[in-house]
Order: C-alpha cells, then sequence, then structure tokens
C-alpha cells in the first residue's frame, strides 16, 4: 500500500465529511498536511493501528531516534509532528481498518496548535490543582507549546486570580506533591476529556468512511445505524447522544475546537453540551474505552449539569 495514495483518498474522503457538516472540506483538506509515513509503533505496534506524535514531544523524538531517522529529518519532523500507521499496513492491500486509521489520525493532527500555557515550573508537577471546590492555576509562570486543545489541556473553569497563583507558587515542592495527589479531580478530569475525544473521533472516523460508501445519505443515518447495530459501546453511546441532540455541533467543535471554546483554550464545550438524559450514555463510552473515574468527579459533573439546566 503506498502512502501517498492513502492520503489523496483520505483527502476526499475528510472533505466529503467536512462539508456534510456544512463546513469547506476542501480548505479544512488543505491545512492537513501533517506528514503521514509508515513505521514501527515499538511496544505499541500489537495495540495500536496508527499514532499521532504532537511536534516537539518526547514520544516524538523517540520515534524519530529509535526508527533511525537523519539528524535533518528529525528536526524537520520534530517541528511539524507526524502521524505514523503501524507499518503491519505497508505490505498489505488497502482496507477499511486502514483508512479509519489514517482518517481518525488526520483529525487529531490538524487540532495541534501552538499556544502559551500556563506551567507548574516543574514537570512533576501538574499545571493545576483541584481544592477547596475548584481547579486552581498554581503559577504564573508560562510556556510555547504545541498541544492539543480537545485532549492535552484542562477544559474547566479556573480560579486564575493573582492572590491565589501567589498563594500556591510560593509552596515547597513537598507541599505541592501533597497536594497533586490529595483527590483525583484532575486526573479523573483529563482522563474523561481525552476518553470523549477518542470516542468522539473514533466515531468522526468510522461515520466518514461509511458516508464515502454511498451507503448512507448523511450523517444523521450513520450515527442511526451505529446507535442499534454496532457492538461497539463507543460507538453507540456517542451516536445515542449526537442522535439525541438532532446537530452535529459535537462534530464541528472536533474539527475547530478553539472556535467552539468561545476563544476561551480552557472552555469545556462537551460539559456545557450535554445534559443529564445524557449521563448513561457517557458512561457506556467511559466503560468501553477502559476509564474509570471516581464517584466525586461524576458528582461534580452532575452537579454541573443541573445547574446550567435551572
Amino acid at each position: 500500500m503506498d502512502i501517498k495514495k492513502l492520503k489523496k483518498i483520505t483527502d476526499i474522503m475528510i472533505a466529503n465529511f467536512v462539508n456534510k457538516l456544512g463546513l469547506d472540506g476542501k480548505s479544512y483538506v488543505s491545512s492537513n498536511n501533517c506528514p503521514i509515513v509508515f513505521g514501527d509503533l515499538g511496544v505499541f505496534k500489537k495495540t495500536l493501528a496508527g499514532r499521532f506524535y504532537t511536534a516537539k514531544s518526547k514520544d516524538l523524538e523517540t520515534f524519530l531516534e529509535l526508527n533511525n531517522y537523519s539528524k535533518e529529518d528529525q528536526e524537520k519532523y520534530l517541528s511539524e509532528g507526524m502521524v505514523v500507521i503501524n507499518d503491519y499496513f505497508e505490505n498489505n492491500p488497502l482496507s477499511k481498518l486502514s483508512l479509519i486509521t489514517c482518517i481518525h489520525e488526520r483529525f487529531h493532527a490538524n487540532r495541534m496548535i501552538l499556544t502559551n500555557m500556563p506551567y507548574s515550573g516543574n514537570e512533576d508537577i501538574p499545571n493545576f490543582f483541584y481544592t477547596e471546590g475548584r481547579f486552581i492555576r498554581n503559577n504564573d509562570e508560562e510556556i510555547d507549546t504545541y498541544i492539543d486543545p480537545a485532549q492535552e489541556i484542562l477544559l474547566s473553569s479556573i480560579d486564575q486570580s493573582e492572590d491565589v497563583i501567589n498563594h500556591y507558587k510560593d509552596l515547597s515542592f513537598e507541599e505541592k506533591d501533597d497536594l497533586q495527589f490529595a483527590n483525583d479531580m484532575f486526573g479523573d478530569k483529563m482522563s474523561f476529556q481525552q476518553a470523549i475525544d477518542e470516542a468522539l473521533i473514533d466515531l468522526m472516523a468510522r461515520i466518514t468512511f461509511e458516508i464515502n460508501t454511498d451507503k448512507f445519505s448523511d450523517i444523521m443515518e450513520v450515527a442511526g445505524y451505529l446507535s442499534k447495530h454496532s457492538k461497539n459501546g463507543s460507538y453507540t453511546g456517542m451516536s445515542n447522544i449526537i442522535l439525541r441532540h438532532n446537530d452535529l455541533e459535537l462534530f464541528k467543535w472536533m474539527i475547530d475546537p478553539i472556535s467552539y471554546q468561545n476563544d476561551d483554550i480552557h472552555y469545556d464545550f462537551f460539559s456545557n453540551y450535554i445534559t443529564t438524559d445524557d449521563l448513561n450514555d457517557i458512561k457506556i463510552v467511559l466503560e468501553s474505552e477502559g476509564v474509570h473515574v471516581e464517584d466525586e468527579f461524576l458528582g461534580d459533573l452532575i452537579k454541573k449539569i443541573d445547574n446550567k439546566s435551572k
């Protein structure tokens, strides 16, 4: 299977899907220029069909070194990020799985942005704590970094007032270390975000493939089919949510997260979108993604949804 052919075909499929969202598919695909290669995914070789490596990330640096890229190519790809398709597919015919995998990773890649982010000042300390019933920023330092705004940053209301920041940044390392383990809310929130994001991207990639088979007339029809017939809990749970709301806003958010986050990189679009009627399907998604969050986190989520509806 030729990587150029894989890119060309997925260009067409992705553009068609984006057009059916009412957005500009041609423009979206033209900006989707992240390099795509076949590669050895190392310890993930038997479990992942593909992976997107964020620009400047340590994971990408390790991948490039282990796969013996030249220094020149390492510098190039480190600055661009990379979609890696498991090299299992390289010597096999084009398939449904290889197409869906490539589409999935390209959706991830096209969301990567470079932005100025809060930084705790120490890689062993998270940039935010959850304490006294809210998330707080714990340092005034900032750093430029490449991120996925739907998955790699905290999406929540955050206390970033100067007096709070000054209080927590002056704590000792031991005190900060204790705070990060005082509860699981920060870790639960990040795990929740990643599970929801992966479920949505999985569903988008599957629908993108199916909508290009001419078996379905529109996105909602595919979601309806998967809701009733798929054995994948992630597909059924997320399809149910989309059908219940009867719109495509979650997919549009995945395509253009910053616009849907009201130009606030921490705005939690998903938690403000869902209702209490969606909670059972969210649990189905979390279980299918193998993610466990504490009851305290789910209770806090329910409370926020209830307050929103009042």
